[in-house]
């Protein structure tokens, strides 16, 4: 009678946790979060990745990329990461919680206080409940091969540059060909939203660059964030 006991516990745990997993949101792909500040609100692209209950992904900001992980259980996300701010590590942790397509939360950079932060996810990403601890499936579109690329500076200047990718389920590899030279690209695919990473030489110094794109009939529009410089318009077609 034990034994049988202990076999309906059993069972009814990993049932319980079969159906905990089963509602579980899958928050891959594009989000955009704003960062509450007393110099107001600040919006940046964020993309994630999810396996099962880990989350991990990366952000470029003004200050440099930022490559994070934590996980996401029962519709809390916790996450954490290190900034190094001119030879200085500062540990950031954020909590937030999750509903639908959207989150709010906060963060806490060095102990310095918390910052209160929301997130959306992009138009086109949402995934359906119970996808979150299945593989991640390859992109329905392929972008491997080369892109006439095109940056539109403030004042109208136009930057031309081709691109070279390759593209492996929602992974992106490849180079950017410019008056620079070649400069790698990584970042991923994830239905029909690009985001691409790369560093850039400047005057200060190289500088980390992310490129947001969404691929429609005819090529990529989207926004390429400079640190410094804000948001420069850019679109991508295919070569012949």
């Amino acid at each position: 009678m034990r034994r049988t006991r202990l076999s309906a516990l059993v069972l009814a745990s990993s049932l319980l946790v079969a159906a905990t997993a089963i509602g579980q949101i899958d928050i891959s792909g594009p989000w955009e979060v704003t960062f509450e500040s007393p110099q107001g609100p600040a919006t940046i692209d964020v993309t994630f990745k999810q396996v099962g209950e880990s989350v991990d992904g990366s952000v470029v900001t003004p200050m440099g990329a930022v490559d994070f992980t934590g996980a996401l259980i029962n519709n809390a996300l916790t996450m954490s990461s290190k900034l190094d701010l001119q030879g200085t590590k500062l540990d950031i942790a954020m909590k937030a919680k999750l509903s639908g397509d959207t989150m709010a939360g906060n963060l806490v950079v060095g102990g310095l206080g918390e910052i209160p932060w929301t997130a959306k996810r992009k138009p086109g990403s949402a995934r359906a409940p119970g996808t979150a601890t299945a593989p991640a499936a390859a992109s329905a579109v392929d972008v491997s091969g080369k892109w006439d690329i095109a940056m539109v500076m403030n004042g109208g200047t136009t930057f031309a540059t081709i691109a070279t990718l390759k593209q492996a389920g929602e992974q992106i590899t490849g180079s950017l060909n410019g008056q620079a030279g070649d400069e790698p690209v990584t970042g991923t695919m994830v239905g029909n939203a690009l985001t691409l990473h790369f560093r850039a030489a400047t005057a200060q110094g190289d500088v980390a660059v992310t490129m947001i794109g969404e691929l429609g009939a005819d090529g990529f529009r989207g926004k390429l964030t400079l640190p410094g410089a804000g948001e420069v318009d850019w679109t991508g077609t295919r070569t012949k």
